[in-house]
């Protein structure tokens, strides 16, 4: 866009000094549409340059908010905390198992 506008303004500078002959106008006006030829094909190559990285943001998105639907019931893995309670709950119920056997007799024993 501003190789555009610096065309446009340089054409504006020019204006001023009109060519005098019919050679000097076409020579210009060839000028000035090869140098807008070559803004327009920079402009094209910046545009395609975005819309590839609006594709791989847009793909990326998809993937984050695939990832954010999942839950434990979906992906294979127990949520932190449910793996702590489990974890402190077995560790309990092992060491009241093992307290509740040592202590008083042994089991099936007479009297």
């Amino acid at each position: 866009m501003q190789a555009i506008q610096a065309t446009a303004s340089d054409s504006l500078t020019e204006a001023s000094a009109y060519p005098t002959t019919e050679a000097e106008l076409i020579a210009r006006l060839q000028a000035e549409n090869a140098s807008l030829r070559e803004a327009l094909s920079a402009s094209q190559a910046a545009l395609t340059d975005a819309h590839e990285t609006i594709a791989q943001l847009r793909a990326r998105i998809d993937e984050l908010e695939r990832r954010l639907g999942l839950n434990s019931g979906n992906s294979g893995t127990p949520p932190v905390e449910r793996w702590a309670e489990e974890t402190h709950s077995q560790a309990h119920n092992e060491l009241a198992r093992a307290l509740k056997t040592q202590a008083g007799r042994t089991a099936g024993a007479p009297g």
